[in-house]
C-alpha cells in the first residue's frame, strides 16, 4: 500500500496483482484478496486478482518432493516467494509495463543490494527471481524501520510494524499430515523402510521411508532389537543417501561444519579470485554467515566460514553479498572430504 501511495502520488499508472492458490497440502498462506480490494479501491487502482494454483504445485510442491527424494534440503517458503516474484514478473512482460514495483526487498541501482533495514531485506528472492535489475522499482528500500513507521503515519497506514520483520521460515509443507498426503506422488521404493546408521557405522534401527525425513531433523525409526541403545541417543538426520535407502544420524556436533561446496553458482558481478575472497552469504532461512571464496570453477566453489555453521546441508539456497551488493547465487553441494582442501 506504500508503494502504491507513493507512486500515485508521482503521477505513475498502476496496476496492482495478489494471487491466491486452490490446496489443502500447504498452509493458508493466501494473499487477503479483501485487504487488497479495499485498498485498490481507496487508492483507486486496478485489482488484478488471480488463481496460481498450478504454479504452486509445479514450483513449490513438485520442488519439495524431488528435493526430499534427493537427499536435499529445501525451504517451501522461500521457493514460493521466489514463484510469486516470476509470475509478477511475468505479468509485467505481459501488460508492457515500464516498470515492477515491490515493497522492501532491497536497492537497486545497475544491480542489487541488501535493504537498508536489514530486518527487511529479501534481496536473497530476488537472486533467484530471475528479474534484471532494470525492470524493478524498489522505493522503501532505502529507509530504515523507524523512517517508515513515520512516513506510514503521515500517509494515514497502519499496523506497518507487522510488515517490517521478514522471515523465511520453512512452515509450510512440512508437517505429518501434509507428508501423508504429498506421499501420494512419492514412488513407492521412496516410502519403503531403510536402515539408520550412525557415524560408527552401525545399524541402530529402520526409518519408514527417506522421503518423511530432511537433514537436521530428529528421526522417526524402529530400533534394533536386542541392541543397547544407549549410546545412540543422537538421532539428528546428518545425510540422506537416496540410492542406498540409508539415512545417517549423528548429534549437533555432526551438524556442524566450517567448509561446503557451492554449485549451481550464477554470477551477476564476477569477481576476480586470484585470492581467496570474503563474502557474506544469506540463507534461504533468512539466516547470514561470513565466509571466504577459495575459487570457482564451472559454476562450483569451495567456501570456508568462518566459524561453525548449521546452514550448510545440501540443497540450502544461498545468495553471495560483498559490501552489502548481491554478487551471485548458488545452493550448497554434496558433503566433501577435508583432503580436497589444500
Amino acid at each position: 500500500v506504500m508503494v502504491a501511495k507513493i507512486l500515485k502520488e508521482q503521477g505513475m499508472y498502476i496496476s496492482a496483482y495478489t494471487f491466491n492458490y486452490n490446496s489443502e497440502i500447504g498452509n493458508n498462506c493466501n494473499m487477503d484478496t479483501a485487504k487488497a480490494t479495499d485498498a485498490a479501491g481507496e487508492l483507486e487502482i486496478e485489482l488484478h486478482t488471480e488463481d496460481i494454483s498450478d504454479v504452486f504445485f509445479a514450483e513449490v510442491v513438485d520442488d519439495f518432493i524431488c528435493s526430499r527424494l534427493s537427499g536435499k534440503v529445501t525451504n517451501p517458503c522461500f521457493m514460493c516467494k521466489v514463484a510469486i516474484l516470476r509470475q509478477l514478473y511475468a505479468r509485467t512482460i505481459r501488460e508492457r509495463a515500464d516498470f515492477l514495483a515491490l515493497g522492501a526487498f532491497g536497492r537497486n541501482e545497475s544491480f542489487f543490494s541488501m535493504a537498508k533495514e536489514e530486518t527487511m531485506d529479501q534481496s536473497n528472492l530476488l537472486a533467484f527471481s530471475g528479474i534484471p535489475a532494470d525492470r524493478l522499482m524498489l522505493p522503501i528500500g532505502g529507509f530504515l524501520a523507524r523512517d517508515l513507521i513515520r512516513l506510514a503515519f503521515n500517509m494515514g497506514i497502519e499496523d506497518i510494524e507487522t510488515y517490517l520483520a521478514v522471515k523465511n521460515t520453512s512452515c509450510c509443507l512440512t508437517t505429518k499430515a501434509q507428508l501423508a498426503e504429498l506421499s501420494v506422488y512419492v514412488p513407492s521404493f521412496m516410502k519403503g523402510k531403510g536402515q539408520v546408521v550412525n557415524n560408527q557405522e552401525y545399524v541402530i534401527g529402520y526409518h519408514n521411508g527417506i522421503f518423511y525425513s530432511t537433514v537436521g531433523e530428529t528421526v522417526e525409526y524402529t530400533p534394533v532389537r536386542g541392541k543397547n541403545l544407549s549410546s545412540f541417543e543422537s538421532t539428528k538426520v546428518v545425510e540422506i543417501k537416496p540410492e542406498q535407502n540409508t539415512i545417517i544420524v549423528g548429534n549437533e556436533t555432526a551438524l556442524q561444519k566450517n567448509k561446503a561446496v557451492a554449485v549451481n553458482i550464477h554470477w551477476f558481478r564476477a569477481p576476480a579470485l586470484y585470492k581467496p575472497r570474503e563474502f557474506v552469504i544469506r540463507f534461504d532461512n533468512g539466516e547470514t554467515e561470513k565466509a571466504s571464496l577459495f575459487y570457482s570453477i564451472a559454476n562450483t566453489a569451495l567456501l570456508e566460514f568462518s566459524h561453525v555453521s548449521i546452514n550448510l546441508s545440501r540443497g540450502r539456497k544461498a545468495a553471495f553479498y560483498e559490501n552489502r551488493e548481491l554478487m551471485g547465487r548458488g545452493e550448497i553441494g554434496p558433503l566433501i572430504k577435508e583432503e580436497l582442501y589444500i
